[in-house]
């Protein structure tokens, strides 16, 4: 039967650690190193935990004896993020490292994981509302232990302490969660973040960037403020420090740095382009691919087409005419192009179910525009032709027909074809042409094409 887990308090690790080294035996070793469980390795000096290691060999515990002498290793699966917590009573905590790390995961479920002290879950649902406010996480996400042995037999939820420093580890550590990017353990931070102030200042930097250096880390970000006094000390520890701006209250400025270190191309900045198109191509769910695509990759692919156009040819604030499309995502790549004063969207039975969310997007990207639907109904060459001219007729009554657009990109080649007869002449077609990555069914940003011609003659066919 398994018993109750240990209550971790500040009066728990006082009995435990309230001595120094040097009064240790290996065995009295053993037992602090076996109270603080799976924890010993990250929390206890390492001089505790070799008198440890030292006397579970003699009680033939090899195994246990390997895992205290082995050195941590910070997590790497999705999710995984990292904090630094400070010793602030060496003296009374003589066992207790000066600094010490809690390796965390942010999950997609419904609670937090309790064992985990209440002050950091506090602060999660803070980073979490933050980032959801400004868009980028969607769905549930909750703080949990790197792993469910990481607290197995004990609970920290009374555990006191200032997590603030916290703040922007949980932060980046949840945009990678979402868009499924990779931590990297040499790669730290500890900063404070107010969304009136930005970064603020956090004690105990020398001691966790000390911390840093022994799991393996190259780079530490810290507040602005505070990097000068650290560098002696970074460059003894072979890390390099880097400065997040203090007195900015946009995230992503204040991080950008931080994210690009991380591969994790979000937010700001035309130098981004090619490492959102490389990641976009790397995220495995096409959900996910799906919002990142549409949110940072859409918007470069459209300026990379706009500057295709003829420098005497401007289709902006036109009347555009399009076909819904199940693809990523044609209909917003249209909408960037062209800023259009009128739209109408064209769709059948089979496309009905995404037409309201297109309307919003279209509203979203253009708030000026006036958008129109048409379900149309016939399937054969002749009806469908027919009925667009009718409906494209009423769309466009009194319109010079060179202020017309037709994107001919996507739906049916019938549905295209008859969408290209059905222009007047005068009016501007255009297509958008990519290579397409069959595996993933995406198409490569970088490899898009515009073509675009006006209608000046009909066949006799």
């Amino acid at each position: 039967m398994v018993g109750n887990p240990v209550r971790m308090t500040q009066d728990w690790l006082k009995k435990w650690c309230a001595r120094s080294v040097s009064q240790l035996t290996p065995a009295q070793a053993y037992g602090v190193a076996a109270g603080f469980k799976n924890l010993a390795i990250w929390w206890l000096r390492p001089e505790v935990l070799h008198l440890a290691a030292e006397h579970a060999r003699t009680l033939e515990l090899v195994p246990i004896a390997q895992r205290w002498e082995a050195s941590p290793q910070l997590p790497t699966d999705r999710g995984a993020c990292w904090i630094a917590l400070v010793n602030k009573y060496p003296n009374e905590l003589g066992l207790l490292r000066e600094s010490y790390a809690l390796p965390l995961r942010w999950r997609q479920e419904s609670e937090h994981d309790r064992r985990l002290p209440a002050g950091l879950l506090d602060l999660a649902d803070q980073v979490r509302t933050h980032i959801e406010g400004i868009g980028e996480v969607s769905g549930t996400w909750t703080l949990h232990a790197a792993s469910d042995s990481l607290l197995e037999g004990l609970d920290l939820c009374d555990l006191e302490g200032q997590w603030d420093s916290a703040w922007v580890s949980l932060a980046v550590g949840l945009l990678l969660a979402a868009w499924e990017g990779t931590p990297d353990p040499t790669i730290w931070a500890s900063a404070a973040w107010d969304s009136r102030q930005g970064i603020k200042n956090v004690d105990g930097l020398e001691a966790k960037l000390v911390l840093a250096s022994e799991l393996g880390a190259k780079v530490f970000c810290v507040p602005e403020q505070q990097a000068d006094n650290l560098r002696s000390v970074a460059n003894e520890n072979g890390v390099e420090i880097v400065p997040l701006p203090n007195g900015v209250t946009d995230f992503f400025q204040v991080s950008i740095e931080y994210l690009e270190r991380l591969d994790q191309p979000i937010g700001p900045g035309p130098h981004l382009k090619q490492k959102r198109a490389e990641y976009f191509t790397r995220i495995q769910d096409n959900n996910i691919a799906l919002r990142f695509y549409r949110r940072y990759v859409l918007p470069d692919v459209a300026e990379d087409l706009r500057r295709q156009l003829p420098r005497d040819l401007d289709l902006r604030h036109k009347k555009l005419i399009m076909i819904v499309s199940k693809s990523f995502d044609l209909i917003k790549l249209a909408i960037l192009l062209i800023e259009p004063s009128q739209c109408l969207v064209l769709y059948n039975r089979e496309l009905e179910g995404g037409v309201h969310d297109i309307k919003q997007m279209i509203l979203q990207e253009s708030p000026e525009c006036e958008v129109k639907e048409y379900l149309f109904q016939k399937n054969n060459r002749e009806d469908l032709l027919a009925e667009l001219r009718d409906v494209i007729g009423a769309f466009a009554s009194n319109s010079d027909p060179r202020d017309l657009v037709f994107d001919c990109t996507a739906g049916t080649k019938l549905m295209s074809l008859c969408l290209y007869d059905a222009a007047p002449l005068g009016s501007y077609v255009i297509c958008v042409s990519s290579e397409f990555d069959q595996q993933r069914r995406r198409p490569k940003p970088g490899t898009e094409r515009l073509d675009v011609w006006r209608v000046e003659q009909r066949g006799n066919g």
